[in-house]
């Protein structure tokens, strides 16, 4: 995930939470800054043998959260 706004914004950002739910699960990753973030691409990374894929038509619902405020929107693949 990758932030987008004013970068003197995201020195002041002390939480982060974002989770999103496919047909397959879900997944959730929070983390919590005692300085400021230096970085503005967030990644999570997880692993699984034989694990479940998302289906190549599946709408992704998103909820980001940062501090004290939220956003939801849906990831569509677009590869027509």
């Amino acid at each position: 995930m990758e932030y987008m706004g004013e970068p003197n914004e995201i020195l002041q950002i002390e939480s982060l939470e974002y989770s999103y739910t496919t047909s397959s699960g879900g997944h959730n990753s929070r983390r919590t800054f005692t300085e400021p973030p230096t970085e503005h691409i967030f990644t999570s990374a997880s692993s699984s043998k034989g694990g479940a894929k998302v289906q190549e038509n599946e709408i992704i619902q998103v909820t980001v959260k940062w501090d004290q405020l939220e956003e939801e929107f849906v990831l569509i693949n677009d590869n027509n």
